[in-house]
């Protein structure tokens, strides 16, 4: 696996991304493209949107 892995951060409360579909079928859609590509996720819940926009 390659460690240039894209990242994707999130403002949202981390207990509700589990009940939310959107994100599941995201987050799995995402990863099926990078795992053709050897690449891995680097997902991350946040506090707020100025975290989420902070590279």
């Amino acid at each position: 696996m390659s460690t240039d892995s894209p990242q994707l951060k999130v403002a949202r409360p981390a207990g509700t991304l589990g009940a939310e579909s959107f994100f599941l079928q995201l987050v799995s859609g995402i990863q099926q493209v990078l795992a053709e590509r050897q690449l891995g996720l680097l997902f991350q819940v946040v506090e707020d949107v100025e975290a989420e926009c902070a590279t």
